[in-house]
């Protein structure tokens, strides 16, 4: 059968548009974990809750959400935990920049009131189960990003990373403030998944900055490029492979 470029750039459209298809409707659903207990201050509050927020204000998260849209966006929720955890910020979906901008304007409002003062994180990631389990439609991608300035029991701490992994999340990432030991605790007790990390920071200045690269390695871990992006590069190639055999039938004719 003859090799024409018609034939190659029709078969590799059909094949990566299928491929597009397949993942209509996939997301990412992450749950974002904040530390509200007592040894972080009002102030230290507000820039962690600021960071956040700048974040999804950011033209690198912007640029993700764009790209994530095609495959169906992603959806965020917000948990603060100290003695007791809360829902701060219920799914939200995000699929374009605007959706971000107001995720962030929401995360603005995020308080603390009502969680006590100590140091629960099995409570966030409990929190966290609940709202995995309350999804109709979860997607194929579940997460949670953990952060915090402090430990908890090790045993319930574990116990509760354990029935988000047995429901079905594949990374719990964590962003310890703070010593190495509150580090180790996180990768001991906290994280989960292949590809699962904890960041350190030494201190809350030094927040912001993990943020960003933390949102960017979890969504664009994700993230694959739009559509048209893939059609175009994907048919060089196989025009390229295309002119190769035309050239490989050339040489055997003696031509």
């Amino acid at each position: 059968m003859k090799f024409t470029r018609k034939a190659a750039m029709a078969a590799v459209l059909i094949a990566v548009l299928n491929g597009v298809a397949a993942r209509a409707g996939s997301l990412l659903d992450l749950v974002l974990v904040l530390d509200g207990s007592g040894s972080i201050s009002n102030s230290e509050f507000t820039l962690q809750r600021e960071a956040y927020a700048s974040a999804f204000e950011s033209q690198q998260i912007l640029d993700l959400v764009r790209s994530a849209a095609p495959s169906g966006g992603l959806r965020l929720a917000v948990v603060v935990f100290a003695t007791s955890a809360r829902t701060a910020i219920d799914w939200t979906p995000l699929t374009s920049e605007a959706d971000s901008l107001a995720f962030a304007s929401a995360f603005r409002q995020v308080g603390r009131s009502g969680v006590g003062s100590g140091t629960r994180i099995d409570l966030g990631l409990d929190q966290a189960w609940t709202l995995f389990d309350g999804l109709d439609d979860p997607s194929d991608n579940l997460m949670v990003d953990v952060s915090g300035d402090g430990t908890s029991n090790a045993t319930t701490t574990r116990a509760a990373r354990d029935r988000l992994a047995a429901l079905g999340v594949d990374r719990i990432n964590g962003l310890a403030i703070g010593t190495a030991t509150i580090a180790n605790f996180y990768r001991d007790n906290v994280m989960h998944g292949d590809d699962a990390f904890v960041l350190r920071v030494d201190t809350f200045d030094l927040f912001e900055q993990a943020i960003y690269r933390k949102l960017e390695i979890e969504i664009g871990s994700v993230v694959v490029p739009e559509p048209s992006s893939i059609v175009m590069a994907t048919i060089g190639l196989a025009l390229a492979t295309a002119a190769g055999a035309k050239a490989r039938r050339r040489l055997a004719l003696g031509a």
